[in-house]
């Protein structure tokens, strides 16, 4: 399948979530995923990996939030952006129309929608 070729990076200070996500990426048939930490783990991860899709936690706990690290990336690298946040209120969210993203979902992920929001996004054309 497509899933396959998929490169994922998960955006995610929180390690149980992280790995949460990629169980359920992984599970949707995603071979390559690696997993950051925090933004300066994720500049180090994307000198060398090259994301089609990237799973964004917003707020990573430091000044540098998800879509700063998405809208550097961006200028460089057109990976298709969900993020996932703790924070649903209206500034995060017209922060994150600044960038190009298909998708928000606020936490508590449910792992139901995140697979059927992934799938959708599989059979767009890009």
């Amino acid at each position: 399948s497509k899933l396959a070729f998929m490169k994922i990076l998960i955006i995610e200070d929180n390690a149980i979530q992280a790995l949460t996500l990629e169980t359920i990426v992984k599970r949707l048939g995603f071979k390559e995923v690696e997993k950051a930490y925090s933004a300066h783990n994720a500049y180090k991860i994307l000198e060398t990996f090259k994301p089609d899709l990237m799973l964004v936690d917003i707020n990573l706990g430091t000044e540098e939030t998800g879509i700063d690290i998405v809208k550097k990336v961006q200028q460089e690298v057109p990976a298709r952006v969900l993020y996932i946040t703790g924070n649903s209120d209206l500034h995060h969210k017209t922060k994150a129309d600044e960038t190009d993203y298909f998708g928000y979902m606020v936490k508590p992920i449910d792992p139901h929608k995140l697979e059927k929001i992934l799938a959708e996004e599989q059979t767009l054309p890009s």
